[in-house]
């Protein structure tokens, strides 16, 4: 359809008393990963956006590469804040004799994949990015991180009428390249190498999480509730709101911008 798209979708909906009558344990971890799956899958959505389409001009590319590493950064350190907490939460189950045996099962059958993936390089550098540029903006970090700015850093700052539309790869240069570099010194690795084990390790590791969600899913509509079936429900969605990335990449200007020149 020209105005949009009817969407095919499985509601399962839970009432006020069921959810009472769950385990403190596993309302809580469902909620948690309802909460973190969704995260997940629209800052992938988000990515996936990025990587449509690459601005020829070497300014805009600049822009673009602030846009795409900024939502790579904070995918990754919503898998990692996932990963520990239910590796973390899974520990603190095992000590409790009063736990749910259910959710405790469940978490351990995935317990291999996860303390593996604990256990990479690519959760150290998760937890150094997490701690040290996304989710803590330090000073005294950065001071560490400028003897690393590499000689071919651009170390420019774009200004525009609108400050919304402004952009600094001074601190993209900083902040994560040289960032990068000082970790990869730190650990005697190359710097490719931990930008690659960072990304394959995302993306693993998201993998995982979704895994343990799908096992309480499963668990819930066949075990807990299998007399309850989900109610199917197909929406209309307006063209504004589908195929975002599949046919445009993400808008790197927000207003409608125009400069001296037309073209």
């Amino acid at each position: 359809m020209k105005n949009g798209k009817f969407v095919s979708l499985a509601k399962f909906q839970l009432t006020k008393e069921e959810i009472s009558g769950l385990p403190s344990e596993y309302a809580s971890l469902l909620a948690l990963l309802c909460y973190t799956i969704n995260e997940i899958n629209i800052y992938s959505h988000l990515f996936l956006a990025t990587t449509k389409k690459k601005p020829l001009n070497p300014h805009i590319k600049a822009k673009w590469e602030i846009q795409q590493n900024s939502i790579t950064r904070t995918l990754n350190a919503k898998i990692f804040e996932a990963l520990k907490g239910i590796t973390d939460y899974r520990r603190k189950l095992q000590k409790n004799c009063r736990t749910n045996e259910r959710v405790l099962n469940i978490l351990s059958a995935h317990l291999d994949q996860l303390q593996s993936l604990r256990d990479r390089q690519g959760y150290s550098i998760a937890a150094f990015f997490r701690n040290k540029t996304s989710n803590h903006l330090i000073p005294s970090m950065a001071a560490e991180f400028l003897p690393f700015l590499s000689d071919t850093a651009s170390r420019t700052m774009y200004l525009h009428e609108l400050s919304g539309e402004s952009f600094y790869p001074f601190g993209e240069d900083v902040m994560f390249h040289a960032a990068l570099d000082y970790y990869a010194n730190k650990n005697d690795m190359p710097p490719k190498d931990v930008f690659r084990e960072w990304l394959v390790w995302t993306g693993e590791a998201s993998n995982a999480v979704v895994d343990v969600f799908n096992a309480i899913g499963v668990h819930m509509i066949e075990e807990v509730f299998p007399t309850k079936t989900a109610q199917e429900v197909e929406p209309f969605v307006e063209k504004d709101f589908v195929d975002g990335y599949n046919k445009r990449p993400l808008a790197l200007f927000a207003n409608e911008i125009q400069g001296k020149r037309t073209s």
